[in-house]
């Protein structure tokens, strides 16, 4: 989901949407509630103080732009809006939410709190960014007991992840902690501390020729040769190797009217060559804080190879989109899209 940049009129319009179909979907990046958790003075243990901190953090543990929102009352039949200002909670202003977020969330997590008018009933949302800090973890959280309101542990660092649109964490039986590669996703998006992968166009234009694959030379037909410049920018602390790519290529054709598109299946990338111009087979080693310049390596089929030629021929003006997709060695997925111009043949 790319970022929101009228919160007010998207939720507006989904409340509204939502109303007329009489069902609230939670998703992994929305939650509706029908009030505030009770957040006032002396309520800093409190079983909805945790339960609030808890609701936020899995939240923005998720990595995408998000949303609680206060006011749905999603259980009537059918579901209604409930009057849920800010003020509700027990606390002055928004101010108050971000202090409690700061001394109880590690690292210190930040949000926005505002009230919204929605067909004559005021309710409030807390709009949470996408966070590259993430896992955000609950300092001293504290889990109540069910049925008696006791406590029944304390951790000193409590994490909360979402399912869709359930909540998971140490509040389950048994407690549930997230997978080895959902963790490692949360840490990838630390800036400096881990291996993260930036894909820029390199100088050079993209390559047409013609010949054989390797793979293939007694193939009967000539194969398209493409090779496509990119380089590969570890701008974080840790190597990492690219265990696979493939790549996808569309070109948009300038003209009088509408431009053409022209769209390719994706390759899988076997072979690469480096900066010196030697072949090499995947995978692709990149070490921290430095850039590996490669030149990617696709045979097209002899039945799409013409569409390529054509372009190269008849429209030296034309704009490839390169999507390149990639698999590293924690089985992370990436995908950056990058442009070349056609040069001529």
């Amino acid at each position: 989901m790319s970022e929101i940049k009228d919160p007010d009129g998207f939720l507006t319009a989904l409340i509204t949407e939502s109303l007329a179909l009489a069902r609230f979907d939670e998703l992994s990046w929305i939650e509706y509630k029908k009030q505030w958790h009770t957040l006032g003075q002396g309520q800093r243990d409190s079983k909805e103080h945790n339960e609030f901190l808890k609701d936020v953090t899995a939240l923005a543990n998720t990595g995408h732009e998000a949303f609680l929102v206060f006011g749905i009352d999603e259980k009537a039949t059918p579901p209604s809006l409930s009057a849920a200002a800010f003020t509700t909670c027990g606390l002055a202003d928004s101010a108050a939410i971000q202090q409690k977020l700061w001394t109880r969330t590690d690292p210190p997590l930040s949000v926005e709190v505002k009230n919204l008018a929605v067909h004559g009933t005021t309710i409030s949302y807390i709009h949470i960014r996408p966070t590259h800090n993430r896992p955000h973890l609950v300092r001293n959280w504290k889990h109540f007991d069910k049925w008696t309101g006791a406590v029944k542990q304390v951790y000193d660092n409590a994490l909360f992840f979402r399912d869709g649109a359930k909540v998971l964490g140490p509040q389950e039986t048994p407690p549930i902690y997230p997978d080895r590669q959902r963790l490692a996703i949360m840490f990838q998006d630390r800036p400096g501390r881990y291996a993260e992968i930036r894909i820029r166009p390199w100088l050079d234009d993209l390559r047409i020729e013609s010949g054989r694959s390797p793979q293939q030379p007694n193939h009967s037909m000539p194969r398209t040769h493409v090779v496509v410049p990119a380089a590969f920018a570890n701008v974080g602390a840790a190597a990492t190797t690219i265990e696979s790519m493939t790549v996808a290529l569309s070109a948009c054709l300038p003209g009088a009217g509408q431009p053409l598109l022209v769209d390719l299946p994706p390759f899988t990338v076997e072979y690469f060559y480096n900066k010196a111009g030697g072949k090499d087979q995947m995978p692709l080693h990149v070490p921290a804080r430095e850039i590996q310049a490669v030149r990617l390596s696709l045979y097209l089929d002899p039945r799409e190879g013409p569409q390529i030629h054509d372009l190269q021929a008849n429209h030296p003006q034309a704009r490839v989109t390169a999507c390149i997709r990639t698999t590293d060695m924690l089985s992370l997925e990436g995908l950056e899209r990058i442009e070349f111009s056609i040069p001529r043949p």
